[in-house]
């Protein structure tokens, strides 16, 4: 089991920094066998299939949900609530799901898990925009008619005929309405586009009632549970058009339970006790055995899970909010000893986020006993710095960033830079478009005292032309002393002469493997032409500091490969050396650094 520990009462700096302790952007999917805590309090539970809610039990019948975020839900969900004899429900719902999202985990669950009832209850995603209309409705529907019984739900809303006319304006901003409203991710609230959102969702509940009627589906009409009495009264019920609040989750419960009754015959629940939905048990009003959860009454919210929904809605698109991590409150997320990751992102999935493009403020990963990462505060790999104390910014891509996971998960060549006086920030992104080195560095120029940057490089950047490069350090010249790197490489003439094919066979004398960088060719003709970039950028590098006064750092030449055999030995691939080198780099900025901060270099061990 995964488990994601944060300390009581952790606020979000914006939900995808939540979401993203159990779903993996890089692939879409939620992370499998996760558990996230806040406290002593289980908010998430992501079972071994990739789904939310406890694990299968095989004994029993499987009713499977599937959909978006109205699907998935918030801290409740309405799944978690239905309640047929003999079966489990499987919350299969996915965040951001679209159709074609939905027909891939449906075809891969249906796959290795016996689905007695596939329940479709997700379309927001394809009313206007993505595919859309009754011909491509009737294509994603018909790919889940080979399940053994189908269920298709209309969609619920908040919305009505005076909506379609006034607009989400008055509601939004609080001159109309009892309780906070917020629009559906990025669409338009004006009167225009809510009408046309509104009418095609009518369209599509329609097609949903023709459809079932044709196909002897059953027909679940979640739209006609609620409707609002008023304009005013669409925010009583409803977070926004689509996403219902947790009051309304048991009512939409029953009306899947009283569909399904007249359609699918009870079973035997052969030894399971039937009071305790498996899909319930993550719910913030489950505790300890069903006596209890009966207690506490189905569908009650703490005030403080009421309040934390009411003030960030899970939706579809990342939501803002001024919360300032403080260093003292850590999320930790813990492995078992032993755990191996079979690419980076499976490792950077817990600290990174990919939609911001930032790594997650305030956050460990802990292998076993070990700690393998730690992200400060500022949302820099490292420990937590003093904002008024001078500061060295290092600012630049993965090489600047260090290595991924395994024992030296934490290095990086900026924490071996000693300059008395001094202490230094790892400002370096994964991400290493120039963009974002630059946001980066102007969100953490304001956040510390910063009196030196260093700058070191993007290897994105490398086919960019002279002018790009010029503009990019051109930023950087500010009120403080700057410093430029260049790239380190492993590349040599031979390896323009003969590609790094030998190398990638272990034809070599290191005792790690070496890989090729980035999907970049390996045969002679682009390993020369990757050579040559280099050093063009390197030249320019020295060039512009000549020009301007800015000191070199020339990690370039701090190690130079011994031979073509021994490249490996120092670095992983053409451009990311191993940690073993770490400190030789960081005693290379130390020295030009010493001189213009006027800082006395400590004395270090050969």
């Amino acid at each position: 089991m995964r488990r994601v520990t944060l300390p009581p009462d952790f606020s979000f700096e914006e939900y995808s920094n939540y979401q993203v302790n159990y779903m993996n952007y890089f692939t879409g999917w939620l992370i499998p066998s996760t558990e996230v805590w806040i406290g002593d309090e289980r908010w998430m539970r992501i079972n071994a299939h990739g789904c939310r809610g406890e694990e299968l039990d095989p004994r029993v019948g499987t009713i499977a949900c599937f959909g978006d975020s109205t699907v998935f839900g918030s801290r409740d969900c309405w799944p978690a609530h239905v309640r047929v004899p003999g079966f489990q429900v499987l919350n299969a719902g996915v965040e951001g799901h679209g159709f074609e999202r939905m027909i891939e985990r449906y075809e891969e669950l249906s796959a290795r898990l016996p689905l007695d009832v596939v329940v479709v209850a997700g379309g927001w995603h394809n009313l206007v925009y993505n595919e859309f209309g009754e011909y491509a409705w009737a294509s994603f529907l018909s790919r889940f008619e080979e399940a053994r019984r189908l269920a298709v739900c209309t969609l619920a809303t908040s919305l009505t005929p005076d909506s379609a006319e006034r607009g989400l304006g008055d509601l939004i901003d609080g001159r109309a309405g009892r309780k906070p409203y917020r629009p559906l991710g990025s669409w338009p609230t004006g009167p225009a586009k809510t009408r046309e959102m509104y009418d095609a969702l009518l369209h599509y509940n329609d097609f949903v009632r023709r459809y079932c009627r044709r196909t002897g589906a059953i027909l679940i009409d979640l739209f006609t549970v609620y409707r609002p009495e008023s304009y005013e009264a669409m925010p009583d019920m409803f977070e926004d058009p689509a996403h219902a609040r947790p009051q309304l989750d048991p009512v939409l419960a029953r009306q899947v339970e009283h569909a399904l009754a007249m359609h699918v015959p009870a079973r035997s629940d052969r030894g399971r006790p039937p009071d305790a939905p498996t899909a319930l048990r993550d719910s913030p009003t489950a505790v300890t055995g069903t006596s209890a959860w009966r207690a506490r009454g189905r569908g009650r919210l703490p005030e403080r899970i009421r309040a934390w929904i009411d003030g960030l809605r899970p939706s579809d698109a990342r939501r803002e909010r001024a919360v300032v991590p403080t260093a003292d409150r850590i999320r930790r997320i813990r492995y078992p000893q032993g755990t191996r990751f079979p690419a980076l992102q499976d490792f950077r999935i817990n600290y990174f986020n990919n939609q911001t493009s930032r790594p997650i403020p305030n956050t460990e990963v802990w292998v076993g006993a070990e700690r393998w990462l730690k992200i400060n505060a500022l949302g820099c790999k490292g420990e937590d710095v003093t904002p008024a104390a001078p500061t060295i910014g290092v600012f630049g891509d993965g090489t600047v960033w260090g290595t991924g996971p395994g024992i030296h998960g934490s290095e990086a060549w900026p924490q071996y830079v000693h300059v008395p006086g001094h202490q230094v920030l790892n400002g370096g992104t994964e991400d290493g478009r120039l963009p974002f080195i630059e946001q980066r560095y102007e969100k953490l120029r304001a956040a510390v005292n910063m009196p030196a940057v260093v700058l070191g490089g993007s290897l994105q950047s490398l086919t960019d032309s002279e002018r790009q490069w010029r503009w990019f350090f051109d930023a950087f010249q500010r009120d403080h002393f700057l410093a430029i790197c260049t790239l380190p490489t492993a590349l040599t003439r031979e390896c323009a002469d003969r590609g790094l094919d030998p190398l990638i066979r272990s034809e070599h004398a290191g005792p790690e493997p070496f890989r090729p960088w980035d999907g970049w060719p390996t045969t002679p003709e682009r390993t020369a032409a990757l050579f040559d970039t280099v050093l063009r950028y390197n030249d320019f590098v020295r060039g512009y500091c000549a020009e301007t006064g800015s000191v070199l750092i020339d990690l370039f030449e701090a190690c130079r490969p011994e031979d073509y055999e021994h490249i490996p030995v120092m670095f992983r691939d053409a451009m990311h050396p191993r940690h073993a080198l770490y400190p030789v780099f960081g005693r290379c900025a130390s020295e030009a650094l010493a001189g213009p901060l006027a800082a006395p270099l400590p004395e270090v061990a050969a």
